[in-house]
């Protein structure tokens, strides 16, 4: 098997998320801690349920190879040159053992009727990291008053702070909200995204990748609806 290039990319994005990942049957790469859920659609199909312990190290291996040909053992993953010049061992790891490696059930990614709908530009995206990182600030915020949508950087416990904020195309369909998000929680690939907020988590859908984040919110300091 080789891996194309837009796998490579997603899976070192999961690097950043977790250490670890588990390649389930099928064409599905997932990866989850307690408030990020990512899933993706790839090309490749994998047959067989196998634990990566140390994801960024194998993703290092592999990058030191031309053109390697990945093949899935019983026991070990083999890396090797098409030539056959050069060949790695990778032992797997117990999928038990690895950090967010179980497939997120479906309920937990139910869309309720009630949503405010949006678009996330790169440019925007790139943006805000950059302000949050300059204002040293580690929360993430959407907002509507019903009419306009705004994402921004946060810090619920000092509201009047320094702070910017970005209007984003959206519809909200009337509805308010002030959702609060951990900076840690969207580590999201570089491009731009079709957005959903949800009472409870709100879905970024990338629109190069076939590659959606569910990212929960703060529940203690976030608001959902006209109530």
């Amino acid at each position: 098997m080789k891996l194309s290039q837009e796998t490579l990319t997603i899976l070192k994005n999961y690097a950043a998320i977790n250490k670890g990942v588990v390649l389930h049957p099928g064409n599905k790469l997932y990866t989850r801690k307690e408030s990020l859920i990512a899933d993706a659609t790839i090309s490749e199909e994998f047959e067989k349920e196998v634990g990566i312990f140390d994801l960024r190290q194998l993703l290092d291996i592999i990058g030191l190879y031309k053109d390697p040909v990945l093949d899935f053992g019983d026991d070990c993953l083999r890396i090797a040159e098409t030539d056959g010049t050069v060949e790695t061992k990778y032992v797997y790891a117990a999928p038990g053992i690895v950090s967010g490696g179980t497939i997120p059930k479906k309920k937990l990614m139910e869309i309720p009727e009630d949503v405010i709908d949006f678009t996330l530009t790169e440019e925007q995206w790139n943006k805000l990291q950059k302000a949050i990182t300059i204002l040293s600030l580690t929360e993430i915020k959407i907002t509507s008053d019903g009419k306009t949508v705004r994402i921004g950087t946060a810090n619920h416990k000092n509201e009047q702070g320094n702070s910017t904020s970005i209007v984003l195309e959206a519809d909200p369909h009337g509805l308010q909200c002030k959702m609060i998000y951990n900076r840690d929680d969207m580590q999201l690939l570089k491009g731009s995204y079709k957005g959903t907020v949800t009472p409870l988590f709100t879905i970024f859908k990338n629109q190069e990748y076939d590659l959606t984040y569910f990212v929960g919110v703060e529940p203690t300091t976030s608001t959902f609806g006209n109530n």
